[in-house]
């Protein structure tokens, strides 16, 4: 075990770390590498929303699409409710006391 140690010492005694030399020109190509990439900026997302007009554009005519879709939708829903209740209230006449400005009286 000590022959070993012994090996491995004088191995690590001897050892030594060669640098390599860097490249003479590895600054300028470091520096044109980023002056590239600054002009070619790839778009990260859908290429339809590589620009944020874009896609605040999008953003708010889904907004308005969707919310005059469930306008229409609550309306359609409640549309028969609604006409119902403005029917009892031409007819019922405790409806034509309660509210007298909302019921049109026919001659």
């Amino acid at each position: 075990m000590n022959q070993e140690h012994g090996a491995l010492s004088r191995l690590l005694q001897q050892w030594r770390v060669r640098r390599p030399e860097p490249a003479p020109d590895f600054a300028s190509e470091v520096w044109s590498r980023i002056h590239q990439s600054s002009q070619q900026t790839p778009a990260r997302v859908l290429p339809f929303f590589a620009n944020f007009r874009a896609a605040v554009c999008w953003a708010v005519a889904l907004a308005a699409f969707g919310g005059s879709a469930a306008a229409y939708a609550y309306d359609s829903l409640t549309r028969g409710d609604r006409m119902a209740a403005a029917h009892v209230r031409t007819l019922d006449p405790f409806q034509i006391v309660a509210a007298p400005h909302t019921v049109h009286r026919h001659p």
